[in-house]
């Protein structure tokens, strides 16, 4: 009964977020911990691959083309903007306000624009979008719109919910429009179909690698003179030794698949379906072609992988009831030992290390597995320099030339400076050799604050939209060797060929066809999956025919469909 109730449960929780989903928001200057992702945040800044090869001097855009400076103030006269933007979850206890953020009100002083927000929780975005777009009265400045509206990107400027900012962009944005035209992926990734700009995107720099993936407890396999997986085999038989010898399991959230398709890339499909989470459905292409995951007989073998591996207790028995943080394990299975292992990012590795009752304690990266030794997976956490997140100008506005001007000064090389590292003597310092560093009221904040929370407050860590200042490959968050080959170990055996960019766009009609489609379509993959890891529902080819015929009436295939005319124009732009 208590299994029951707990899909009831967990099929309320898909419907409501698919409803409600939050937006996957841009880069904001300043990192954020990766090892939560409710709104998707940004990566920390990458560390050199080894300690002891020094990063390369990074080049601003504004070194290889002239690009005039950004005269301040902006506006002669002090102005007001409105803003409506959505709070990460980790946030919302802190930020109520951006007044209570630093560089808001500093912004205000140096531009003469005062930026007055409204701020709604990321899980009722899409429902207060929807409430403000219904009633006419739109902000001035517009967070993420194509993820918020029904239709997407194209809909809202096709509604005149957005102005079209291509020539806006052109007239008053001189340091975002050198940016987008310095890379093919930048240039095309920021504009709808028809050649539009409808929003000003986060870009990520060209350096950008995942900073999540797979952890293993390495002082057990040194304990037990195991080597370190690679292969599902080699998963299989340390988890079996780590089971056999310490009690533990491995760690999935409760989705089943950890997001990245860390654990099922290495069957050439993707298996992540989160429908509250943009972008988190189990869709790739291969040689331009869509597909669907949970369509391909691949995903049978990876559930009935699954499957075997739950059964013989190698996978934590309650994964699927611990729905408090859907993307990062209990720290409290972590620091006793209860997990040997599990997926998250990199910048947790000293806290649990500090925190574990065993003192031998010693966690490490490793690859995603592969089938075979040798293999590369073409599916991982997606490295896309362009965001689904950005700043749009509404039809509403009547400032339209200041909004755009603040907007641009983010991507000046000065306004990238201060939303990556904030205010000297502050928030940062220089080192011996002339790079900026974090202070202490960042990294170890007296007062007991996270490192994202101080950054929103101080920094560019909240509703700003930009990249990060190219001397950010300097900064060293005293980071121990472990962490700085983590992200390097993340991607030597994978690639996101078969990714989608999360900004190809849908026609209005494919949008509105999807939106009816796909919550259903989501409740009934993710509850047919569960059930069939844990054993409630029978794993035979004959069931999973049936299954494949259900999506089939579901009409998969005309989701599918639009998937790929949408592909197929962002290939064409």
């Amino acid at each position: 009964m208590r299994r029951i109730s707990l899909w009831i449960v967990l099929a309320m929780l898909i419907s409501l977020f698919a409803a409600c989903g939050a937006s996957e928001p841009s880069v904001s200057a300043s990192a954020v911990d990766s090892s939560t992702v409710a709104e998707s945040p940004a990566p920390e800044a990458q560390p050199p691959a080894s300690e002891h090869e020094a990063p390369e001097e990074p080049v601003s855009v504004a070194e290889e083309t002239e690009i005039p400076t950004v005269s301040l103030p902006i506006s002669e006269e002090p102005i007001t903007l409105t803003y409506w933007t959505t709070v990460n979850p980790q946030l919302a206890d802190i930020v109520t306000s951006l007044e209570q953020c630093k560089m808001w009100n500093y912004m205000a002083e140096i531009t003469n624009i005062q930026v007055d927000g409204t701020l709604i929780a990321a899980q009722s975005g899409n429902e207060k979008f929807a409430l403000m777009v219904a009633s006419g009265d739109y902000t001035d400045l517009l967070d993420s719109p194509g993820a918020n509206y029904t239709t997407g990107l194209q809909g809202a400027l096709d509604d005149d919910v957005l102005l079209d900012l291509t020539e806006i962009v052109e007239s008053y944005m001189p340091n975002y429009a050198s940016i987008i035209s310095s890379n093919e992926e930048y240039e095309k990734g920021t504009r709808v179909d028809d050649g539009r700009i409808g929003m000003i995107y986060g870009l990520y720099n060209e350096d950008y690698v995942p900073s999540e993936g797979p952890v293993i407890r390495q002082d057990w396999l040194d304990a037990l003179n195991l080597e370190t997986p690679v292969t599902y085999d080699d998963l299989h038989d340390v988890l079996t030794a780590f089971k056999e010898n310490y009690g533990a399991t491995m760690w999935i959230p409760y989705s089943g698949s950890p997001l990245g398709n860390y654990l099922g890339a290495g069957y050439g499909i993707a298996t992540t379906y989160l429908t509250f989470l943009s972008g988190r459905e189990p869709f790739y292409q291969v040689d331009g072609t869509v597909h669907f995951g949970p369509m391909e007989d691949a995903y049978y073998d990876y559930l009935v992988m699954l499957n075997q591996w739950y059964q013989e207790g190698l996978i934590w028995s309650d994964f699927y009831s611990y729905t408090e943080r859907f993307n990062a394990p209990p720290d409290s299975g972590i620091i006793s030992g209860q997990f040997g292992v599990w997926f998250s990012g990199y910048s947790n590795f000293q806290v649990w290390s500090e925190a574990a009752e065993d003192p031998n304690f010693h966690i490490v990266a490793f690859t995603d597995p592969v089938m075979n030794e040798g293999d590369t997976n073409h599916l991982r956490a997606e490295s896309f320099l362009v965001t689904n997140g950005g700043v749009g100008i509404s039809s509403a506005c009547e400032y339209v030339e200041e909004a755009a001007k603040l907007i641009d000064y983010w991507f000046s090389d000065e306004g990238r400076f201060l939303l990556t590292f904030g205010f000297e003597g502050e928030t940062f310092e220089y080192d011996a050799d002339g790079h900026p560093q974090y202070t202490d009221l960042i990294k170890n904040n007296p007062d007991g604050l996270t490192e994202v929370a101080t950054k929103a407050l101080y920094i560019g860590g909240f509703g700003f939209h930009t990249i990060s200042d190219p001397n950010y490959i300097y900064l060293d968050h005293g980071y121990t060797q472990d962490q700085i080959d983590a992200p390097h170990i993340w991607i030597s055996t994978s690639d996101c060929d078969y990714g989608i960019p999360g900004t190809v766009s849908m026609t209005v009609e494919e949008s509105t066809e999807n939106s009816a489609l796909l919550p259903d379509i989501g409740t009934y993959v993710s509850t047919w999956m569960l059930q069939a890891v844990i054993g409630e529902q029978e794993l035979t080819p004959e069931t999973f025919a049936d299954f494949r015929a259900t999506l089939t009436q579901m009409n998969i295939e005309t989701v599918i469909g639009n998937k790929q005319a949408a592909l197929d124009r962002y290939n064409q732009r």
